[in-house]
């Protein structure tokens, strides 16, 4: 999992549990408040916004927590991307 997130730390980035065949590399994109929590997360490349990869990246996104940042501001855009392999 990588993250692009200006001045913010990550307290807690999920990994993805999944069951998808094959393997992708998807990017969503990520709203979080001043407290650090996750407020939404869209797929934006990658795979179709239905897909088993989109839906475990979606569910780990609003997993997962920033540090909570007095100067940031009241609502932060950034992107998480997510590497699956085939198992």
């Amino acid at each position: 999992v990588r993250f692009d997130l200006q001045d913010s730390v990550p307290q807690h980035l999920d990994v993805p549990g999944y069951q998808c065949r094959g393997r992708a590399d998807i990017e969503v994109s990520i709203i979080v408040d001043p407290s650090g929590k996750v407020l939404s997360a869209e797929v934006i490349s990658g795979a179709s916004p239905s897909s088993c990869f989109a839906q475990a990246a979606i569910k780990s996104a609003l997993a997962s927590k920033f540090l909570k940042s007095e100067t940031s501001p009241r609502r932060q855009d950034g992107t998480l991307n997510y590497a699956f392999v085939a198992q």
